[in-house]
């Protein structure tokens, strides 16, 4: 067996449709499909923890792996291939741990020292959201991405399965097309958008840099006045292109890993969803709702084992790392949280109405995470009905009937006390684990005053 893990950023479960993506709507009822698949949390650092290391964000910290996780890498003996299109998946937060075989976009010697300092120094790491800024530099942002292009993450992906056996391999690939800025090829243009790339990428960086805060009770409710409605609808149009250029190069790296190799399962899944204002704002801020933590979760596989199934229960990705293993025979790590999913689709091996939790504890100015904190930490409990949100940044529990109001429009914690009180228990208890993390809040430490000024034009400091 043959084991593809292919993570889609800020990638939303409706973008799974035959207009957009027909190879993904196919293979989705070929394979596996996971209707209620729920991150660990709405970001890219407070989610991976749940893909690679099957653990929840403050278990040991998030922004980058620590000591404490064992990565689905470390756990395999198989060939291991790891290749991240993106800064924050990069080996500056570790992500390069346990793989025999690592490509990322950091690999230059301009940027060797800068990685080292911030893997030893994780004061930078709550300036996180600003390491995106260091491609936006080494790029002309307004013409290029500043993360790896998904035609050369599958060139490379392609490449080095070419060089495997047959069988017993995992690899890893992470593809960023649908995290802002927006670059789609003109041929998978979308609609027919009013305004031009540049324009609207420059919006949402003033958007971004310029925008309210989240969970202050001063926040207004909609800050979409913020950009124009032509470049809002220009916006979702990018956004649906880049999806369809991740189609075809998914369909390249599926089609192309079964030719070589005997028999293979690929898991294909979002880190996060993202926000188009439906909840006030626009990315995927320091929130739980669900266009942020409902994301898609695709099995598909050649073997007869795993075949057309659609699952409605909530689901973790918290279960992606002991799956692998499960597929490929091997033990699951002792701290890990998830099962496997092939337990779950063995009816009567596993919970019917799990209660799946999602939490952070950083704010939006700290970018990819800060410190663990339980004075700030918002929760989610998510059971097949329901949805119950603490949330101690505002001291406010929010509680949604996901049956009557899918778009979580309608708190009703006063209207339903009982069901409210044993959903709040669960994230209390789940509170309760937790510890404050006191060693992430280390002092600038000492850098030369050449590493400073390389990481200040980069944008990881400011003077």
């Amino acid at each position: 067996m043959n084991v593809l893990l292919i993570t889609l950023d800020a990638f939303r479960k409706d973008l799974v449709s035959g207009s957009h993506t027909p190879y993904l709507s196919k293979i989705s009822k070929e394979g596996v499909t996971f209707d209620n698949a729920i991150s660990t949390g709405s970001g890219t650092s407070s989610s991976f923890p749940g893909i690679l290391a099957s653990s929840l964000p403050m278990d040991y910290g998030y922004a980058k792996f620590r000591p404490e996780h064992v990565t689905l890498a470390e756990q395999l003996d198989s060939t291991t291939i790891g290749i991240s299109s993106s800064l924050p998946t990069s080996s500056i937060y570790n992500f390069n741990r346990g793989f025999n075989r690592w490509n990322d976009n950091v690999d230059n010697s301009y940027l060797g020292e800068i990685r080292k300092v911030i893997r030893e120094n994780d004061w930078l790491l709550r300036l996180g959201e600003k390491a995106i800024k260091i491609g936006e530099k080494m790029f002309d942002s307004d013409n290029s991405p500043s993360y790896t292009p998904a035609n050369e993450v599958t060139d490379t992906a392609l490449s080095e399965l070419n060089k495997c056996n047959k069988n017993d391999n995992f690899l890893w690939a992470h593809y960023m097309e649908t995290h802002t800025p927006y670059f789609p090829p003109e041929e998978f243009q979308f609609g027919s958008p009013s305004e031009g790339i540049p324009t609207v990428n420059k919006h949402i960086d003033s958007y971004n840099k310029n925008k309210p805060k989240v969970n202050s009770p001063t926040t207004p409710e909609d800050t979409s006045s913020i950009i124009p409605k032509s470049v809002r609808s220009s916006m979702e149009k990018y956004y649906k292109s880049e999806a369809k250029f991740l189609d075809r190069e998914i369909k390249r790296l599926v089609e192309g890993a079964k030719r070589h190799l005997e028999e293979v399962t690929v898991i294909i899944c979002a880190d996060h969803g993202e926000e188009f204002f439906e909840h006030g704002h626009f990315g995927h801020q320091p929130k739980l709702y669900e266009e942020l933590v409902n994301v898609p979760l695709i099995v598909y596989s050649t073997s007869s084992d795993i075949a057309e199934k659609n699952i409605r229960r909530p689901t973790s990705l918290l279960n992606i790392p002991p799956t692998v293993c499960d597929l490929l025979d091997r033990a699951p790590a002792d701290n890990w949280r998830g099962e496997s999913l092939l337990s779950i689709l063995d009816e009567g091996r596993s919970d019917e109405n799990p209660k799946v939790i999602s939490e952070l504890c950083h704010s939006a100015d700290q970018g990819l995470g800060g410190p663990i904190n339980r004075d700030k930490a918002i929760i989610s409990v998510r059971s097949d009905e329901w949805k119950y949100i603490l949330n101690n940044q505002i001291e406010k529990d929010r509680l949604y009937n996901l049956k009557k109001d899918e778009k979580e429009k309608e708190n009703v914690v006063d209207d339903h006390p009982e069901i409210g009180d044993k959903l709040r228990r669960i994230a209390e208890d789940r509170l309760a684990e937790i510890t404050n993390d006191s060693d992430s809040e280390s002092s600038n430490g000492d850098i030369s005053d050449n590493v400073e000024d390389r990481l200040e034009e980069l944008g990881y400091i400011n003077s």
